[in-house]
């Protein structure tokens, strides 16, 4: 192996930090979906992951996985598969937002946690996802308008929301047996207000719906566990979103009691190559404590909203849907990567960064 001085250097010096993503837990993702625990992976390089059922516009709705086109067409040219983009393995799934898109700007994806619906999560039970995106700089320099004018509330990263029930099938797909994403106890991850940074809020029903998960120190804190201050939200300590690199997203939710202050919601997020940092963290153990802008009953934990014990959380969905977005507004069109889904019952360590903290086995200076 040939190695010039320079290289050597940049070698040498990136290697404290490679060792401590190795000692803080970072692994690649076959072995993070071997770790004990692990439900479901996905890391979209197979045509499976990109079903489209028959190709029609209920697309994969009723399968445990895969793909939907935007509301009311068969239109699925927004929501793809990249060949040239990608964290690792062959392919990545993009979506396309162009000049004029409505709310829902491309579609979505989805997946059960098991294709046989063994695990969703009820009082007493937890689940981990984690999964890796990248944003192109028109997503993040662009503010969309929105349909009453001002700004639009802010695209989405991921929702994760009920389950399907064992009678949910493609010749039986309807909201009752195949839950959508708007449901009583859903968590989603968003840029909202288009402030350039990742915040949450649960709940699409109930007397606490759509309440951010946000703390309380000299002013909101709409990322309470690094004291994000709203409103000049100024990094550090906010944890924003960077373009042209893949960024890792993990959220863990744990249930206490449905329609009671006792969840654990999580978030962490970490730029390529560097270690995760907890950002959100309304549980009962936190550090800086949530606020529901109320009373002191979200120091507690969080409210998870249920008014039907029959249903648990059980789905993840990928989609950039932009509440309110207006389609006559004229933008650069912006695209949004995702890769490497993995689902657990345990907390998914980081993955490596693309070069491995192994010293070469001889190295030559030129």
């Amino acid at each position: 192996m040939r190695l010039t001085m320079k290289r050597l250097g940049m070698w040498i010096a990136a290697l404290p930090l490679l060792l401590a993503l190795q000692q803080a837990g970072a692994t690649d993702f076959a072995t993070r979906c071997a770790a004990p625990g692990v439900l479901k992976c996905v890391n979209f390089d197979t045509d499976t992951d990109f079903n489209k059922g028959k190709g029609d516009s209920q697309g994969a709705w009723g399968a445990r996985e895969g793909l939907i086109p935007m509301y009311g067409t068969s239109d699925f040219s927004r929501v793809t598969r990249d060949t040239s983009v990608y964290a690792d393995g062959t392919s990545s799934l993009r979506f396309t937002i162009p000049s004029g898109a409505a709310s829902d700007v491309a579609g979505a994806w989805f997946t059960n946690f098991t294709d046989d619906l063994s695990y969703q999560v009820g009082e007493g039970q937890e689940v981990y996802v984690q999964w890796r995106q990248r944003f192109s700089p028109e997503l993040l320099n662009t503010q969309y308008q929105s349909v009453s004018g001002g700004l639009a509330g802010g695209w989405k990263l991921a929702d994760i929301s009920a389950g399907d029930t064992s009678t949910c099938s493609a010749s039986n797909a309807n909201s009752t047996v195949c839950p959508t994403t708007c449901w009583d106890f859903e968590t989603v991850i968003q840029d909202t207000n288009q402030t350039g940074l990742p915040q949450m809020y649960t709940n699409c029903a109930g007397n606490n719906a759509y309440i951010p998960l946000s703390g309380f120190t000299s002013n909101v804190t709409v990322q309470n566990a690094v004291g994000c201050l709203y409103p000049n939200y100024p990094s550090p300590p906010c944890v924003k979103f960077f373009p042209n690199e893949w960024m890792t997203f993990q959220v863990h939710i744990k249930v206490g009691h449905w329609n009671q202050w006792d969840s654990t919601i999580q978030l962490w997020v970490a730029r390529d190559g560097q270690p995760s940092q907890l950002i959100i963290d309304c549980s009962p153990t936190a550090a800086n404590r949530c606020s529901n802008g109320r009373d002191n009953a979200a120091a507690s934990g969080w409210f998870l909203d249920n008014s039907d014990p029959t249903y648990k959380i059980g789905k993840v969905w990928l989609l950039p849907y932009h509440t309110s977005k207006s389609p006559t507004q004229t933008t650069p069109t912006a695209y949004t990567w995702y890769d490497d889904v993995v689902i657990s019952k345990s907390k998914i360590d980081d993955p490596t960064p693309g070069v491995k903290p192994n010293p070469p086995t001889s190295v030559r200076a030129q």
